[in-house]
């Protein structure tokens, strides 16, 4: 009973939540409510007119005045227009009232739908700037422990499951809540003992609606995390579609897209089973309280007192309530789906930001860089990834690491834009902890070019002259393209500067979209360059006249180089061989194969790649 009660608070706080992402546009969620409420209002004056107009066909006198029998159109109707013929009322005013009722309705249902798609439009703006937003500023760790499909997913998909709470849920609440509220006080207005007969029913469609509500939300969180997967899938299909060619894992990979659809179609097929059994399951038993009030109006005295258009009528809007009834308990389901994507998204937006302690800036910096006994340990790993790192790199010098694969190298280097904080020693830049500088005035004064080069959809110009860097002139991205040795192959493409890449680059081949990381590099003009294989991927004769600009852009400027062939770092000031997470040997080239250990046996052709 207690995890029940929790349950049903947890989902309460979930939807009290969602619900704060109303309050910009509340203005807009109050007009959808009177707009609703117009068209709930008419429905019931609607039902009220045909007992007037069966009365006065009747010739019943009743039907006018008379509180007790008389309805609600003719009671107004006779107070303020003094008419006492009811036929002559009926035939004068009837035809005018339901057009009137249909325009008001029509108005009332534009008002409602029009406002509530406009608020359900703002809530997803608002969820999906704050989640993208906070992608963005979610430490390392926890990005690189997700899937990528899953994140996409959330934004995408998940946030769309929570518009339909706050539009199609909240239109079905409204519309349809206020239609069962508006026709259920008819009939207690009509005859409050024969209402009591739906009260048997209510308790049943209570239950039936909590065992349902438990069923769609287990199946709302599979279905999400089904997208993720799809997502997932579709997104390593198209990153690696030379390699699924080349390696025959066209077959490999439709095999996995169909587990992954295979599985959210059974989950579909079951949300399918749930929500079509709920409502034919209420309409039986709304059946079955309408039955019940026929019997007891042919078989008791209990509506002698009405009138034969007031019976019919009561009919009518007793059988007319089944509808809204119907579809206010069907929304059980997108509210389950909503509340399941929505915990799903807080689950993300709660999340710890990077931390940002530093609190100093630096506007300058020289580039003095200094490990003190550094020691890492990635979140939830057993193990140490770097053991002690002691160095110092001081402006104008060139650092290399170079080691075994899996050595880290990498995460050395990722330590200092704070990828990831040290978990012991000290980082210092120019005598200045790294931990107390603020992270935006930290990485301003690094560049970084990284293994894995990653350009966006969008022209070269603005490729290289990214983020930041926005304001820089055509000239000085130029400059820097020279400099990487890419202008001349820029000018080649069919608009120059402003040719788009593609995804990624896709348009461009692998050394020209490494030139292109390289030239932003060297735009940004930072004191720390860090080049992680940046040259991987170009051949001896680019790579030759890279590293040559490269010795010209790195004076006065600190650089961390990790390298996969030897060749290009022989000309580095200090040369660290690390291992294992440790810097096994030190020293410039010609002193470290003189030494003829670790690293003149990484020189050995024999040696094997890393």
């Amino acid at each position: 009973m207690a995890k029940k009660q929790s349950s049903f608070k947890k989902d309460v706080r979930l939807y009290k939540r969602l619900l704060t992402y109303l309050l910009p546009v509340k203005w807009a969620f109050f007009l959808s409510f009177v707009g609703f409420g117009l068209y709930a209002a008419m429905d019931v004056l609607a039902v009220d007119i045909l007992q007037y107009l069966i009365d006065s066909l009747g010739g019943e006198s009743a039907a006018i005045g008379n509180i007790e029998t008389g309805g609600i159109v003719a009671n107004l109707l006779a107070n303020t227009l003094n008419i006492s013929d009811p036929l002559t009322m009926a035939k004068t005013l009837i035809p005018i009232l339901m057009v009137l009722i249909a325009v008001f309705r029509g108005f009332g249902s534009f008002m409602g739908n029009f406002f509530m798609r406009y608020v359900g439009n703002s809530v997803v703006l608002k969820l999906r700037n704050e989640l993208f937003e906070q992608l963005t500023q979610l430490p390392m760790a926890y990005i690189n422990n997700k899937q990528s499909g899953k994140l996409v997913s959330r934004i995408t998909f998940n946030v769309e499951q929570v518009t339909s709470a706050v539009t199609n849920a909240l239109t079905t609440l409204f519309r349809d809540g206020l239609t069962v509220i508006c026709l259920f006080s008819y009939l207690v207005y009509v005859n409050y003992k024969l209402t009591l007969t739906f009260l048997v029913v209510i308790p049943l469609i209570g239950l039936i609606v909590n065992v349902v509500s438990k069923r769609f939300r287990l199946i709302s969180h599979r279905l999400q995390n089904s997208m993720g997967d799809i997502t997932q899938v579709v997104t390593e299909a198209v990153n690696s579609s030379q390699d699924m060619r080349v390696y025959g894992a066209q077959a490999s990979e439709n095999s996995r897209f169909q587990k992954a659809t295979l599985y959210n179609f059974r989950q579909k097929i079951k949300e399918a089973v749930a929500d079509a059994a709920l409502s034919p399951t209420v309409q039986i038993l709304l059946t079955f309280a309408i039955a019940l009030l026929v019997w007891i109006g042919l078989n008791s005295h209990s509506v002698s007192s009405l009138s034969p258009g007031s019976f019919v009528a009561y009919l009518v809007a007793a059988g007319a309530i089944a509808k809204p009834f119907r579809q206010v308990t069907s929304v059980l389901s997108i509210i389950q789906k909503a509340l399941a994507a929505a915990e799903d998204i807080f689950t993300q937006l709660d999340e710890v930001t990077e931390k940002d302690t530093g609190v100093k800036t630096l506007p300058s910096v020289k580039g003095h860089l200094r490990f003190d006994n550094v020691h890492f340990t990635y979140p939830g790993a057993e193990k140490e990834t770097l053991k002690g790192i002691s160095f110092y790199a001081k402006p104008g010098e060139m650092v290399a690491l170079v080691g075994g694969s899996g050595g880290g190298k990498s995460t050395l280097a990722g330590l200092i834009p704070r990828f990831y904080d040290a978990t012991d020693g000290r980082i210092t830049l120019d005598d200045e902890l790294i931990d107390e500088l603020s992270l935006d005035n930290l990485r301003s004064h690094i560049a970084l070019v990284s293994q894995h080069v990653v350009l966006f959809n969008d022209t070269v110009a603005k490729n290289i002259a990214y983020g930041s860097m926005g304001d820089h002139s055509f000239e000085e991205i130029e400059r820097a393209s020279r400099l990487a040795h890419a202008h001349d192959f820029i000018l080649r493409l069919p608009q120059g500067y402003d040719t788009p890449i593609g995804d990624n680059g896709v348009l461009l081949s692998g050394g020209q979209r490494q030139r292109i990381a390289i030239a932003r590099a060297i735009l940004k003009n930072a004191p720390i360059l860090i080049m992680d294989e940046a040259t991987s991927a170009l051949d001896n004769e680019s790579e030759q006249l890279i590293q040559s600009a490269l010795l010209d852009v790195m004076k006065d400027r600190t650089t961390l180089v990790i390298a996969h062939r030897l060749t290009t770092i022989q000309r580095a000031d200090k040369i660290l061989v690390v291992q294992a997470g440790q810097i096994v040997e030190e020293g410039t080239h010609d002193e470290l194969i003189a030494n003829a250990s670790h690293y003149a046996k990484l020189n050995q052709p024999s040696s094997p790649p890393y």
